[in-house]
């Protein structure tokens, strides 16, 4: 599985602005194969960036499920009527499932007003085995100790070396007791105190989104 993400930095007037990525989305999912889900930044990125994703399993499938959007006059116009909003061109990343606690396709996407958290870190040059190894434990430690479902993932292009964890949690409730909970985990801090020279120093950044369409 990978998962497709398009980052956006929005400008302008805030509530047009996301009033028009709502009608985007409703219309790329009314007119593709795949359920696209839109996402604002709450901290960790600058105040209008929205991010859409989508799970697929593979390139050739992300062609297919969007390829015929290339050519659709209506949406030509969608994002042409978003150009007020647009400060710098989108970027796209793709990123490859390496552990999932629980296949996240199984139960559909997460609610409207689910909150997700990124965690990404660049692993060291001669780590990479042991960074990966580490990825898959700590991601399976949060789990388990939150509640929150952590999949971790290793993005396949930009900085090579750089990996994900992404939790979703249903609420922001939720997300704020797994995130004592891991807070208060003895064996999760040792493990973080354990990273060592796993991954490059200052490379780490933590991000909260919250879904809105």
């Amino acid at each position: 599985m990978q998962l497709f993400t398009r980052m956006m930095l929005l400008g302008g007037n805030g509530t047009d602005a996301m009033e028009w990525a709502t009608k985007t989305t409703a219309y790329v999912n009314e007119h593709s194969d795949h359920s696209v889900t839109a996402w604002a930044a709450g901290f960790g990125h600058p105040i209008g960036t929205v991010v859409w994703s989508s799970w697929m399993t593979s390139h050739a499938d992300l062609l297919a499920a969007f390829g015929g959007l290339t050519g659709d006059k209506g949406y030509d116009k969608m994002i042409r009527s978003g150009e007020a909003f647009t400060t710098s061109a989108p970027q796209d990343s793709m990123r490859q499932l390496i552990h999932p606690t629980a296949i996240p396709t199984d139960a559909g996407p997460p609610e409207i007003g689910s909150v997700g958290v990124v965690t990404t870190a660049v692993a060291a040059g001669g780590k990479y085995a042991e960074a990966m190894a580490f990825g898959v434990g700590i991601a399976e430690h949060v789990s388990s100790v939150s509640g929150m479902a952590t999949s971790f993932l290793a993005d396949m292009y930009g900085t090579f070396g750089l990996v994900s964890w992404i939790g979703v949690a249903p609420t922001m409730a939720a997300a704020d007791e797994a995130n004592d909970a891991i807070n208060g985990d003895a064996t999760y801090m040792k493990m973080i105190g354990e990273v060592g020279e796993l991954f490059v120093p200052g490379s780490g950044h933590r991000a909260l989104f919250t879904r809105f369409a």
